[in-house]
């Protein structure tokens, strides 16, 4: 009986040193339906501000129209996004206009999320 007894608290006692599990990771899928090929902003913010610069990382790229792109985000982090006002019409040419406001999905506690532009 004492075996016994010592094994069940043993075995307690070990599964207290375990690591608490991890937070899940989240997804945005951001879709361009609407607007020409247009230029977008990203960053990845741990904090209230997703000004570019305060986040965790930042990314600029073209998204055509009726195009997709999946943006993860490492756990405790919210995707922030934007778009230029004017439409990109080259590639590597930086938008004339200025941008919209910063638009947040909420991705820190692991949700898969999509959003339009």
């Amino acid at each position: 009986m004492r075996i016994l007894l010592a094994s069940v608290l043993l075995g307690l006692t070990a599964s207290c040193a375990w690591a608490p599990p991890q937070a899940p990771a989240g997804r945005l899928t951001l879709s361009n339906l609407t607007f020409e090929a247009t230029r977008v902003q990203v960053v990845l913010a741990s904090g209230p501000d997703c000004a570019a610069g305060h986040g965790a990382a930042n990314a600029e790229f073209v998204l055509p129209l009726n195009g997709t792109r999946i943006i993860p985000a490492p756990p405790g982090a919210d995707v922030c996004w934007r778009r230029a006002l004017v439409s990109a019409t080259a590639p590597g040419a930086a938008p004339a206009a200025p941008w919209t406001e910063w638009n947040r999905a909420f991705t820190a506690p692991g949700r898969l999320l999509d959003a339009t532009l």
